[in-house]
């Protein structure tokens, strides 16, 4: 599935280090009033929306002037804000803890990243028959299985039944949160322009689902958050193959060869892990085309 192509999805942080900065600059251009923060963006990281003491005046105040921060959240998953399905096709979602959140932040001044999962027990897919548990039972010697499937603890995707509600609790959550007048949460002064799903999503320990899977999270995300504004970005978490990409710059198959001899006298079972995060990779970000003159 492929997402719409009026919009392209920036990355927070495509590559860990030496990116190739042409080809990204370039990307840059083709939509200029559509990107997140690319490679080197400076804020604050990994903050708990759902602690109050991340909230708190007087931490806030020990800041300073925070104007113009980026302030990226922990993930805030699906179930926290809406723990359970609709009833009688009617959704009861809760977001007064985020509220209560990203009014504190913006009177601090600090622009708002919200990093949210699609995780929800009561939409989510099995983890017994999710991507990740796939792969390790038909690559991972069976003495070895229970270890690396205990490492699956990433969010699944929805169940056939609940794309299109997982598509409405975006399209709430962006309207709530995008300054427009209509059905703001109290104190919001300015839209928070920017929705990131999952981090590292090739790590199990953030989505044990396959790439496509991802896509079409992604892709309902979209188009949720289009329904409510035009004005917020919908982003894709970060890649990293930066320990192989650096100048100059590698195609596909070199990329893949120097993978291949970082292997080398590695476990198999830590192969199979590191070469499943590698095609997840590829197959979602087409990384080649970050290479392109």
């Amino acid at each position: 599935m492929h997402l719409p192509t009026t919009r392209a999805l920036a990355l927070l942080a495509v590559l860990s280090v030496g990116l190739c900065t042409a080809p990204w600059a370039a990307a840059e251009e083709t939509a200029p009033a559509r990107t997140l923060p690319g490679y080197g963006w400076i804020g604050i990281d990994g903050v708990d929306a759902f602690d109050p003491a991340s909230r708190d005046p007087d931490r806030l105040r020990a800041l300073g002037d925070a104007k113009g921060i980026l302030v990226r959240t922990r993930p805030m998953a699906w179930g926290r804000m809406q723990p359970r399905a609709p009833i009688h096709g009617r959704s009861l979602r809760d977001f007064s803890e985020v509220d209560a959140f990203v009014a504190a932040w913006q009177r601090a001044g600090a622009e708002l990243i919200l990093l949210i999962s699609p995780e929800a027990a009561w939409a989510a897919s099995p983890q017994e028959t999710s991507d990740w548990a796939e792969a390790v039972r038909k690559h991972v010697a069976e003495h070895e299985r229970d270890l690396w499937l205990a490492q699956g603890t990433g969010a699944t995707p929805p169940q056939t039944a609940h794309w299109a509600e997982w598509q409405r609790f975006v399209q709430d959550l962006v309207e709530r949160y995008d300054a427009d007048g209509e059905a703001d949460a109290p104190g919001v002064t300015r839209p928070v322009r920017w929705i990131q799903v999952l981090d590292r999503p090739s790590s199990p320990r953030r989505w044990t689902g396959s790439a496509a899977e991802y896509q079409r999270v992604l892709h309902h995300a979209t188009l949720g958050a289009e329904l409510a504004s035009r004005r917020v970005q919908v982003a894709a978490g970060a890649v990293d193959v930066g320990r192989d990409a650096y100048e100059p710059c590698p195609d596909e198959d070199e990329l893949r060869r120097r993978f291949r001899a970082r292997q080398i006298g590695r476990p198999a079972a830590v192969t199979f892990a590191e070469t499943r995060a590698l095609d997840f990779d590829f197959e979602l970000l087409g990384i080649p085309g970050l290479y392109a003159a």
